[in-house]
């Protein structure tokens, strides 16, 4: 199971099964990682569910960011990039959250 990132200079490349680019990890890429990992899909979608409501919350009401760029080591471009990475990781919990239902169904 991997996801390929890009961030600046950053990039990180791994992979879901046979696919790369995470936009295209969806519900049957989870379960066929569930499966390949002898993982119970129930069990995925429920934890997927959960880790993906937790990270909304974190980076939506509790204005988390904000509170660890403030210390004097960072910079705005810091702050910049964090703002950014907030965004990605968010865009993506919402994103598996709403395929993790769908996992249990799925055959792979």
């Amino acid at each position: 199971m991997m996801s390929c990132i890009t961030f600046g200079a950053i990039l990180t490349r791994m992979a879901m099964g046979d696919e790369f680019a995470p936009n295209n990890i969806h519900a049957y890429q989870l379960a066929d990682f569930a499966e390949t990992c002898g993982i119970n899909k129930k069990l995925l979608s429920r934890q997927l569910t959960i880790l993906a409501n937790k990270v909304t919350e974190l980076l939506t009401q509790n204005n988390f960011i904000n509170q660890i760029t403030q210390a004097k080591q960072f910079t705005n471009d810091d702050r910049q990039y964090m703002t950014k990475v907030k965004a990605h990781v968010l865009a993506r919990a919402r994103y598996l959250h709403s395929q993790s239902s769908e996992i249990r169904a799925m055959r792979v």
